[in-house]
């Protein structure tokens, strides 16, 4: 199965991914990070072969939407491209929250009023293409 994540919205999104990795991450939570894929507007990344169903992504765009879940697995990123495991950070990290996914296409959607307006955490709307796309709706 392939993870895909294509950029509906107006500005270019970064994305960051965290996926079920025990063979090279076992010593370290058994997940792995990667990040980022810079996406423009109308653009789409492959990211991810994997045999699990879910994995999670965080995405950011400059205006400052995010597509992410509060509640959800909280992961370091670095300013710049990294790929690394769940529980390794440093002092140039920084922790963001990231959103369940199905593999196949995720679709980053401009924000909603819907969205926008809950309280919490709620930050992605799932409508899921090839298994299911999946679509997240950003807030800001």
């Amino acid at each position: 199965m392939e993870l895909r994540i294509r950029n509906r919205y107006r500005l270019t999104v970064s994305a960051a991914i965290l996926f079920f990795s025990p063979d090279t991450c076992a010593e370290y939570g058994r997940w792995g990070t990667r990040g980022w894929w810079n996406i423009p507007p109308g653009g789409e990344a492959h990211v991810l072969n994997t045999n699990n169903t879910w994995s999670y992504i965080y995405a950011e765009a400059a205006d400052g939407t995010l597509w992410t879940d509060e509640n959800g697995p909280r992961i370091y990123v670095r300013q710049e491209a990294f790929q690394s495991c769940l529980l390794i950070g440093d002092t140039q990290s920084r922790v963001v929250s990231t959103v369940k996914v199905r593999s196949g296409t995720v679709n980053l959607n401009p924000p909603t009023s819907a969205v926008t307006a809950l309280p919490a955490a709620v930050s992605g709307q799932l409508e899921v293409s090839a298994p299911s796309p999946a679509g997240l709706t950003g807030r800001r």
